[in-house]
């Protein structure tokens, strides 16, 4: 098999499994003296952040947009200056309406960049189907003349103010900005609050105000985005450094073709971002995800065939290695969805452990399951090889895969600094 098709296989698994692609962001619109500056923080692990330029044909209008190797759109602008970028939102639930789906968000997005030039444009493009299969997306767009859309699977909202923030939380159900939990965009709005509005650079103080770079592993803001609307220029910063900043005519990059540029090329090396590089997940090491998948076949086959010999024999007088068998057959299943959500949750990673969302008990819960592990490891090494419960020769064996899977298990636990009680 061909090393491209190897690759677009582990995509469509990573797929699969539900890591998304959207990202945490945060989000300004900034009309000044005229002019209408946008900017963007894009706050993921991905490692492979690109700028790709696709000129128009015909009547599709030619634009560059930002993202990662597998060339997901996440933001954008057009030879028309109409800018957009895309959140993860998480309220969902949105029902069909009766008109013509939009099936594929990456293609819907692409469209509205090569057919529209205006938020009024958008609205009237986006306002004749049925979006809610993005029902965990929202969009903003913002055109030269400062107004600027709130597009989520089922709102869509026009404004005109000067000065526009936001990040991931639905737009269209809070009815009081300042009640939003999330500190990069309370952040945001205190600036503001505070200072007089400038262009550029007001706009590009703005985004580090609003950007995060966390303490466990120093990720946050990948890279920041800045779009000049009326000159059509992007002004990149990379790896929440924003002493440095690379200018890109779009115009210019659109005269060369289609093509695209690795962001880190285009900036000095970065020490933090090497970290991060090196730091093996699913999130940024797709090769990761079938041997996890493969772990968590091996300990539901496991926890089968304990649970099935448990049930066969429990006639017999045993009783101490029927209760060993039973609680490792649970334990192993609990294992295997511990390890199974983590191959989805790709903050678990980068946050302290043991890891904590608001509204998400049961991921709290098994965020335990690490510590766990080497509890119920030293528990059974002792009842196996000091109190001889484990007689057969099969049933060693047995319990030796069982000691490995679980070893392997707790390396890399205590790699990704996963074992942790408070």
């Amino acid at each position: 098999m061909k090393l491209h098709s190897i690759r677009l296989s582990l995509l469509i698994c990573l797929i699969t499994f539900g890591i998304n692609y959207m990202q945490a962001c945060s989000m300004s619109k900034i009309t000044f003296n005229g002019v209408t500056y946008v900017g963007n923080n894009e706050d993921s692990w991905h490692t492979d952040p690109r700028i790709w330029f696709e000129p128009g044909a015909g009547s599709k209008r030619g634009a560059c947009y930002v993202g990662y190797a597998d060339k997901w759109p996440q933001g954008g602008m057009n030879i028309d200056g109409l800018v957009y970028d895309a959140f993860t939102m998480y309220d969902g639930n949105v029902q069909p309406n009766g008109k013509p789906i939009a099936e594929n968000l990456p293609i819907f997005l692409r469209d509205i960049m090569q057919s529209c030039g205006t938020v009024d444009e958008v609205y009237k493009y986006a306002i004749n189907f049925d979006r809610h299969n993005f029902d965990r997306a929202m969009m903003l767009f913002v055109d030269t003349t400062g107004k600027y859309l709130v597009m989520e699977a089922d709102t869509m909202i026009i404004g005109n103010d000067s000065t526009f923030l936001l990040a991931n939380f639905s737009f269209s159900k809070t009815k009081d900005l300042s009640t939003v939990s999330l500190g990069r965009y309370q952040r945001g709005r205190t600036f503001l609050e505070k200072h007089e509005i400038g262009g550029l650079d007001f706009c590009r103080t703005l985004m580090d105000t609003m950007s995060e770079c966390r303490e466990r592993k120093g990720d946050g803001t990948l890279y920041t985005s800045l779009y000049d609307t009326k000159r059509r220029l992007i002004s990149l910063c990379f790896y929440h450094n924003y002493d440095r900043v690379h200018i890109l005519s779009l115009n210019d990059e659109l005269a060369k073709g289609e093509h695209w540029i690795a962001m880190e090329t285009l900036f000095p090396k970065n020490e933090e971002f090497e970290t991060l590089k090196s730091y093996i997940t699913p999130a940024n090491h797709i090769t990761l995800l079938p041997i996890m998948l493969i772990v968590v076949i091996l300990l539901l086959g496991m926890a089968a065939i304990l649970s099935t010999q448990w049930f066969r024999q429990l006639h017999l007088a045993e009783k101490n290695l029927q209760y060993l068998r039973i609680s490792i057959a649970i334990f192993n299943a609990l294992l295997a969805i511990y390890i199974w959500v983590i191959m989805n949750e790709p903050a678990v990673y980068y946050f302290p452990a043991p890891y904590f969302e608001a509204g998400r008990g049961w991921i709290n819960l098994l965020s335990y399951m690490p510590v766990l592990t080497l509890i119920v490891m030293a528990a059974t090494g002792w009842l196996v090889f000091r109190k001889q419960v484990v007689t057969t020769t099969g049933a060693r064996v047995g319990f030796y895969v069982n000691a490995v899977v679980w070893l392997l298990c707790a390396i890399a636990f205590a790699y990704w600094g996963l074992i942790a009680i408070i």
